[in-house]
């Protein structure tokens, strides 16, 4: 991973280094730049407003964990592209199936770390699939992330 002093272009250059086997359907790709505060819808029960944070040069970088003990994830890191963000979660498309309870690191082109739980997963088309997942608080990292001291 990089160093915590790295330039932002570093870290943009190593996120999109990253395999990204997301195929946006057509009907995404529309509005895929959209930004702003998201619409409520009926039936939403967020309590939290989300912004709306899609785009091009918004990918962000996604560590596959081995989190549930019946489905083997080897730890690989994969680039995938951001939809929405509020303080409590955030929602993402990747190229592969997450299934709750996943517990998985983002990293955010701004540099910004966060540990996540899969909360929901949708297929919206071939090799895309859309992820909601709640950011995990308090969260030791794995056994062999810890320094040896």
């Amino acid at each position: 991973m990089l160093d915590c002093g790295h330039e932002a272009s570093d870290l943009a250059a190593w996120i999109d280094s990253l395999s990204c086997s997301v195929k946006l359907p057509p009907r995404l790709r529309e509005d895929f730049e959209k930004t702003g505060v998201t619409a409520p819808f009926y039936g939403d029960v967020r309590r939290v407003q989300r912004m709306t944070w899609r785009g091009s040069g918004r990918r962000a970088a996604l560590e596959h964990r081995q989190s549930l003990p019946a489905l083997p994830r080897d730890p690989r890191w994969f680039g995938v592209y951001m939809n929405d963000l509020s303080h409590k979660g955030c929602g993402f498309f990747h190229g592969e199936q997450l299934y709750p309870g996943e517990r998985m690191r983002l990293v955010l082109p701004t540099g910004t770390d966060l540990p996540i739980e899969v909360r929901w997963c949708r297929r919206v088309g071939e090799n895309c699939f859309e992820i909601g997942a709640q950011f995990v608080v308090g969260v030791s990292p794995p056994q062999s992330e810890r320094s040896h001291d």
